[in-house]
């Protein structure tokens, strides 16, 4: 078995830096603008980006998509952004549910996409809620 090491907030094989772990057959990161895309076999499961309220407040949006898997391997790669992004937005199981917490509370995972709103400079969830259809 190969030896790991964290980098960064992310389990990779030795030798390789959070980028390239992403960047093989089964995943990759994308940026576009200021949007972020954590890709796993064809599906974005995290797309982020920050953007300012009309009041200057910085705010994070953040999107987790399951693209209808919901397997130990897409919650692992939605861990892992949220470490290396310091996203501020985690997901677990429990008894087969999933749930999202965040710094001031956690919610239910609801259907395969959740999109949510933090306020970034002390990561407080300002609003979740399930996304019907994900282009």
């Amino acid at each position: 078995m190969p030896q790991t090491q964290v980098v960064r907030g992310i389990q990779t094989k030795k030798g390789r830096t959070a980028l390239q772990y992403y960047r093989n057959k089964d995943g990759d990161l994308r940026q576009m603008n200021d949007c972020y895309r954590v890709t796993y076999r064809g599906t974005d499961v995290v797309t982020f980006d920050r953007f300012a309220k009309p009041d200057g407040t910085m705010m994070l949006r953040v999107l987790l998509n399951t693209g209808g898997w919901k397997s130990a391997t897409t919650k692992l790669r939605m861990t892992q952004a949220d470490n290396e992004f310091n996203l501020g937005c985690g997901v677990f199981q429990k008894n087969y549910d999933w749930y999202i917490v965040c710094k001031n509370r956690t919610i239910d995972f609801i259907g395969d996409a959740m999109l949510i709103i933090i306020r970034e400079y002390d990561r407080f969830m300002m609003s979740a809620e399930p996304v019907t259809a994900v282009y």
